[in-house]
C-alpha cells in the first residue's frame, strides 16, 4: 500500500466524491473523518479549496452535492454535529455531509469499536488526519 492511499486525508476525499456520485447507493449519505484538533483549521482551509477549485468541463456534466460542514470545534459547546445533521434532515437537504471531526485520537468518541456506527450512522473513514497527512 502506497502511502497516497493510506492517508486518512485522501481516504475522506475520496469516499465523498464516491458518494456524491451515489456509488454508496445510500440517499444522503454522511461520511465522517477524526481529525487531530491541532490541524483542524488546515485540514478545513484545505478541503475548502479542494470543494472551490475549478473543475475541468467532464466534471461539469456531472450532478453532484457535497456540504462539508468545517470548523465544528470551534463551536463546541454551543452546538454538536449531530443538532447541524438533523437540522439538514428536517430540511431535506439532498447531498452528501462530509465532516472531518476533531478527536484526541481516532479511538475515541464516535470512532471507536464496531458500536460507534450506532452513535454516529455514516461511512467512517479508519484512521486520524494528522499533519504528515497535509505534507502530501
Amino acid at each position: 500500500m502506497s502511502d497516497d492511499t493510506a492517508s486518512p486525508y485522501r481516504a475522506f476525499k475520496e469516499r465523498i466524491c464516491a458518494a456524491a456520485q451515489g456509488r454508496h447507493g445510500i440517499r444522503n449519505p454522511v461520511v465522517i473523518a477524526a481529525v487531530a484538533p491541532e490541524v483542524e483549521r488546515r485540514v478545513a482551509d484545505r478541503l475548502a479549496s479542494w470543494a472551490t477549485a475549478k473543475r475541468d468541463e467532464a466534471d461539469l456534466k456531472v450532478q453532484t452535492h457535497v456540504v462539508l460542514l468545517l470548523d465544528l470545534g470551534s463551536l463546541y459547546p454551543f452546538t454538536r454535529a449531530s443538532e447541524l445533521l438533523d437540522e439538514l434532515d428536517r430540511l431535506n437537504v439532498e447531498s452528501t455531509i462530509a465532516v472531518p471531526v476533531p478527536v484526541p485520537d481516532s479511538d475515541s468518541g464516535p470512532f471507536s469499536g464496531d458500536d460507534s456506527r450506532r452513535y454516529c450512522p455514516a461511512h467512517r473513514i479508519d484512521g486520524q488526519i494528522r499533519e504528515e497527512h497535509l505534507q502530501r
